[in-house]
């Protein structure tokens, strides 16, 4: 039966010529509500195609941003190539850095093995302690491990050949250093020895002269009787100078009994000298004289039978025997 569509539209479908009808009705709001939609949609549509697919593409910022693009890439290029060149020549200039490192690790071996050799000679010549003094073996060193280093002892290498070559500098270095200090304690023990054999009595107090008396017992010519003789006599010309026989300090210088005019000089490390017997006194107390300096005139002062030297050494006050310091 018929729907009543006088108030609305109809829309009514079939399937085929026998087929029962279907009746679809919407009313004229509707029916203007759906085209009103459908027309926005249309609307929207046309819009969007027009500005993504209608309308041509900004090929001119297209270009700007590919040749910026472009410009950075050949920029990061250059830098990377710069860096390349830079570690090349970094490389090269470890490389010579190297080779010339190991031609001074090698002059430096042969340095210390000459000086070595020149330290072993001079302990010899110089009759001192082998083992306070040994060149043959490395220096004797020690301590705690430093914790602060995690316990390397340093700061690790990288390479074999830089590692190995700083470890021939290090003990290089150390062997310089041990040999550097033994010696400068060489220079100052031989420095002192020589001072010391420099500053020792030796020589003859004037110039001519001989030995009239002798050191040790003997019969004194005042008493006749037997005495001990501190010193020796040495016979010569009244007024002929008498010299410091070693370089020191005037400590006595003029009458003492039993020596007439005496000069006393300090020569340290214990040695005192005595001239004695003197016509006349030429320093004063407290003057430095040189081995060799005139320091008084022979005479016969004192408990003296005519012009002679009385000279004395003492070693730490004990008298000893001048002949052995007498250089004649």
């Amino acid at each position: 039966m018929a729907r009543n569509c006088k108030e609305s539209y109809c829309l009514v479908l079939t399937r085929g010529s026998t087929g029962r009808p279907f009746h679809v009705s919407f009313s004229r709001t509707t029916l203007y509500s759906g085209i009103v939609t459908f027309l926005g949609f249309v609307a929207v549509f046309a819009y969007l195609a027009s500005q993504f697919l209608l309308s041509p593409p900004d090929v001119a910022s297209l270009k700007n941003k590919y040749e910026q693009r472009l410009s950075r890439i050949k920029s990061e290029r250059q830098s990377l190539q710069a860096d390349i060149r830079r570690f090349r020549e970094t490389r090269e200039g470890m490389e010579a850095a190297l080779h010339t490192l190991g031609r001074q690790v090698g002059t430096m071996q042969a340095r210390v093995t000459r000086l070595d050799s020149l330290g072993e000679r001079v302990v010899k010549v110089a009759g001192l302690d082998d083992g306070e003094f040994s060149f043959a073996r490395g220096p004797a060193v020690g301590g705690p491990e430093d914790s602060r280093n995690g316990g390397s002892g340093g700061v690790k290498l990288e390479g074999q050949n830089l590692t190995e070559l700083a470890r021939q500098v290090e003990q290089l270095s150390e062997r310089i250093a041990n040999r550097q200090g033994q010696l400068e304690l060489l220079q100052g023990m031989i420095d002192r020895r020589n001072v010391r054999q420099k500053m020792r009595p030796d020589g003859w107090p004037t110039e001519g002269g001989w030995l009239s008396s002798h050191f040790g017992r003997r019969i004194d010519p005042f008493s006749g009787n037997p005495a001990f003789h501190d010193g020796v006599d040495i016979a010569n010309r009244e007024g002929s100078d008498v010299n410091a026989i070693a370089p020191g300090v005037v400590t006595w210088a003029g009458d003492r009994y039993g020596y007439g005019k005496l000069v006393e000089i300090d020569h340290g490390n214990g040695y005192r000298t005595r001239y004695g017997h003197n016509e006349a006194v030429t320093v004063h107390v407290g003057e430095r004289v040189a081995k060799g300096d005139a320091i008084a005139e022979v005479g016969n002062t004192g408990r003296s039978t005519g012009p002679h030297i009385h000279l004395e050494v003492l070693h730490n006050g004990k008298a000893i025997d001048p002949r052995k310091f007498l250089d004649r």
